[in-house]
């Protein structure tokens, strides 16, 4: 079946359910129950399993994966209720809707279950088209969930990749000029040899020279390489706040050059701050505010941006600050909506807002915007490590 969604970006959706690919759990202690809701899903191509035993059915519930549940609520030693309860634990009604079965004098136990997370309920004896409208219904919303899901995460993995392609243009300057510093001296060397005029002491403070090129050009490598790594992987950890400020500061080096640009830090070497989160996302984040604030002051005299770092009991707040020209207020509360962006078209490919704000998110943490004093300023708050 194909129902169109209306969604908020005024498109409409449609959603496609193969009723075949669909896999249904249902815990009931009356076999005739069981036999009239399993029919009534077998003829529309769900496939069943049913649990006449709840000890048994929440076992199988807990460890297997279904589309969707119908539970009984009055059940001798486990409830549907309890059931409901274990499994909401762990598994979101989005995740798994949760139908309850229950008798028409059951009302109090039916506000309890859909307080608990129940999705719906069908009440005895079960009228099928009735039955099959609220099933296919929350069929329908879960599916829809998956899809969003999915295609939220294709939009965050596209935008990583996208900022992956910025800070390699970024960092081929950082490397490139380095390695015309290389080039040059090897040639002087090479010349200075096939003359015969190699002094000793010129050649050891030459070779010191290249040597620290070489050590900031692996700094540069490394750190793009750290970024790589740390977003392909979706483990959170402990990190250190400084080594992601760093790393981010690096990748963007060039381009605050480029238009000298001051980027003022605050120094953390003494009182470094431990957080939880993915490194790779986080500096995926600051990356691209320092960017954005990169384009605001670019076009002014005396641009300048700034980090501060503000430490709490159990967060730590990140500041990105620019003296740019600001975000104009009518559009101030769509900065963090899908799809939205002030760049135009040629201006690169951007990370978007919405996508750093679920980033963030996904590391427990928010991101605000507020405008102070001729100040444009991000801020970030993120969860210290326990």
């Amino acid at each position: 079946m194909s129902i169109a969604l209306k969604q908020s970006l005024d498109f409409e959706e449609e959603i496609q359910l193969d009723h075949s690919k669909i896999k249904a759990i249902i815990i009931d202690d009356n076999e005739i129950n069981i036999k009239v809701l399993s029919g009534l899903l077998e003829k529309h191509g769900v496939s069943c399993e049913c649990y006449i035993d709840p000890e048994e059915g929440l076992r199988k519930i807990l460890t297997e994966k279904y589309d969707i549940a119908f539970l009984d609520i009055m059940m001798p030693v486990i409830s549907g209720i309890d059931i409901l309860n274990e499994v909401r634990k762990d598994v979101s009604r989005f995740d798994m809707p949760i139908i309850m079965v229950t008798a028409k004098n059951e009302p109090h136990d039916i506000a309890e279950a859909l307080k608990l997370g129940a999705n719906d309920f069908i009440a005895k004896p079960i009228d099928f088209t009735i039955g099959w409208a609220r099933i296919e219904s929350q069929l329908i919303v879960s599916e829809y969930k998956k899809k969003y899901e999915g295609e939220k995460h294709q939009k965050i993995e596209m935008a990583r990749l996208n900022t992956l392609v910025e800070m390699a243009s970024s960092v081929a300057h950082e490397i490139n000029n380095p390695m015309a510093i290389i080039s040059g001296r090897i040639q002087l060397f090479l010349s200075q040899i096939q003359n015969e005029k190699l002094d000793i002491n010129n050649l050891k403070t030459g070779l010191e020279s290249i040597s620290k090129t070489v050590d900031r050009v692996s700094g540069v490598v490394k750190n793009l390489r750290y970024f790589a790594s740390e977003q392909s992987n979706q483990i959170k950890d402990k990190v250190s706040l400084k080594k992601i400020i760093d790393t981010t500061i690096s990748l963007a080096r060039s381009e605050l050059d480029k238009f000298s640009i001051e980027l003022k830090v605050p120094d953390l070497i003494e009182n470094d701050i431990i957080i939880y989160v993915n490194p790779g996302q986080i500096s995926q984040v600051l990356f691209n505010l320092v960017r954005n604030s990169i384009a605001a002051v670019s076009e002014i005299n005396n641009g300048e941006i700034s980090f501060n770092i503000e430490e709490k009991d159990d967060h730590v707040q990140i500041l990105v600050i620019d003296n740019g020209k600001g975000i104009d207020t009518e559009i101030e509360q769509k900065i963090f909506d899908p799809f939205f962006s002030t760049r135009r078209l040629g201006e690169g490919l951007g990370m978007g807002l919405s996508i750093a704000k679920n980033l963030i998110e996904e590391n427990y943490g928010t991101i605000v915007y507020h405008s102070e004093k001729g100040k444009t300023c991000f801020t970030i708050i993120l969860p210290k490590a326990s």
